[in-house]
């Protein structure tokens, strides 16, 4: 077998002309699949995976597998490997991303989708909180929450990254956004005639000022 043997681009040949002719198998999908990725056309690979999958879902566990190893090649970049992986990581969740889980969330922070980068970017900073990644990942968190409309969480995060790294260029973005919104919040107050809890955030406003 071309794959086993490490031929990949034989592997391709022979999976392009099969694929031609009209009787590729699910394994054969598979294995063309898998072989592009090995030789760097990611896209078409992951779609041969999948149209492999579609017919023989039980290769998903191996796929993930194949697709975890090719992540970790000598050479690829960090941004191509975390793609990888995090293909591999949907087609096998139980897979254990490491730290690499801040890379393959900010793969989904690039591509928009912030359901999915939250919930990696706070698992992550759960698992590994004394990560230098760390810093990054709670301002990307606060971003992904508020283009979901969690202020609250958006919030807490910009707090968390104030807190924890007081000095930092995000910091310096976060503590601006924390007190338009909390400005913002003591103007709401006062227009419905709450009178203490606009004082309070006007206090807490003048303290962050003069820190």
């Amino acid at each position: 077998h071309a794959y086993e043997k490490g031929d990949f681009a034989e592997a391709v040949a022979l999976g392009r002309q099969a694929v031609r002719r009209g009787d590729a198998s699910p394994l054969v999908h598979f294995y063309y699949g898998v072989a592009l990725v090995a030789v760097g056309r990611d896209p078409e690979g992951f779609a041969e995976v999948d149209t492999a999958l579609a017919a023989d879902a039980e290769m998903s566990g191996k796929a993930a597998a194949l697709l975890s190893e090719l992540s970790e090649r000598e050479g690829l970049s960090a941004a191509d490997g975390a793609r990888r992986l995090r293909k591999a990581f949907e087609l096998d969740p139980a897979i254990d991303l490491g730290r690499r889980q801040f890379a393959v969330a900010h793969t989904y922070y690039q591509d928009r989708n912030f359901e999915r980068a939250a919930a990696l970017y706070a698992g992550a900073v759960s698992k590994f909180p004394d990560a230098p990644e760390c810093e990054t990942a709670y301002a990307r968190l606060s971003e992904c929450y508020a283009a979901l409309g969690d202020d609250e969480k958006a919030r807490e995060a910009m707090e968390t990254l104030v807190k924890r790294y007081p000095r930092s260029r995000g910091a310096e973005g976060a503590t601006a956004n924390l007190n338009d919104i909390m400005y913002q919040d003591a103007q709401r107050h006062l227009d419905a005639g709450e009178f203490d809890e606009a004082i309070a955030l006007a206090g807490e406003l003048v303290g962050r000022a003069e820190n």
